[in-house]
């Protein structure tokens, strides 16, 4: 056996212009007076509906709760979701979502309601980080008819974090494992200048061999990168959003030797 070194980038980019009766992504911005529910709009179907008009089986994660967790990746995040089983990807970091014991490749990732190219046979990896995500919708059931054959378990989308309120904002994190260790550092510059959002957001992970009371475990080590970048206005019922994605990771497989 011996070790070798697979580094992967993943691109994503899109433009996006949308009326506001046909926009692809949820907005439930508006205040909500004491003692009144607040109304949740999802779009994992394609179109803006209350979630309790939608016939099918959805869950939704605000910002406040992810705020709360303390997972590390996506992938841990998702665990607890009902219906939702998070399989392992292979690649310390990463994993791959399956919904109601479907094959992870039969589910459909979405960012900001935009379908994620999948070059993977076995699903597509969740690669972004918990920092940029501002709330997650899930659709548990066949979306075929809107998605093809890949939404046949359910959709999932997630929705990133926009501009701010003032000219500059700043928000900056960190982390540290001993059993690896190694770290994970975030930061993000946002807010809104002239009506215009934007924000400028980038993560690093470094983690060596994993540590066990066994001893180290070889090639375990991975190291993480990512930058996103997003421009967005609204011009009356029309908005222009720019959004720029890149993920690099690289880490220590075993791969048999050739006789």
């Amino acid at each position: 056996m011996k070790a070798k070194q697979y580094p992967r980038t993943v691109l994503a980019l899109a433009i996006l212009a949308a009326s506001g009766s046909g926009a692809l992504q949820a907005a439930t911005d508006t205040p909500v007076a004491a003692g009144e529910l607040e109304e949740i709009v999802v779009t994992a179907s394609r179109t803006r509906q209350r979630i309790f008009d939608s016939p099918a089986s959805l869950s939704v994660i605000n910002e406040a709760e992810l705020a709360r967790a303390t997972a590390p990746s996506l992938a841990e995040l998702m665990r607890d979701v009902p219906g939702i089983q998070v399989t392992d990807s292979g690649q310390p970091g990463l994993g791959r979502i399956r919904i109601r014991g479907e094959e992870s490749r039969r589910t459909a990732i979405l960012v900001n309601s935009q379908e994620i190219t999948d070059h993977y046979e076995v699903g597509t990896p969740l690669s972004l980080n918990p920092a940029m995500v501002e709330r997650i919708e899930v659709m548990r059931g066949s979306g075929s008819v809107l998605y093809g054959s890949q939404a046949l378990s359910g959709v999932v989308n997630f929705l990133t974090k926009k501009g701010g309120t003032e000219p500059l904002q700043a928000t900056v994190e960190g982390g540290y494992d001993s059993a690896t260790d190694g770290y994970n550092s975030f930061a993000s510059l946002y807010g809104n200048l002239d009506g215009w959002e934007y924000r400028l957001a980038g993560s690093k992970s470094d983690h060596d061999d994993r540590a066990t009371p066994a001893g180290s475990m070889d090639n375990t080590a991975y190291d993480n990168d990512s930058v996103y970048l997003y421009a967005g206005r609204g011009f009356g019922d029309q908005r222009l959003e720019y959004t720029y994605e890149k993920y690099e990771s690289s880490s220590n497989v075993y791969v048999e030797e050739e006789v």
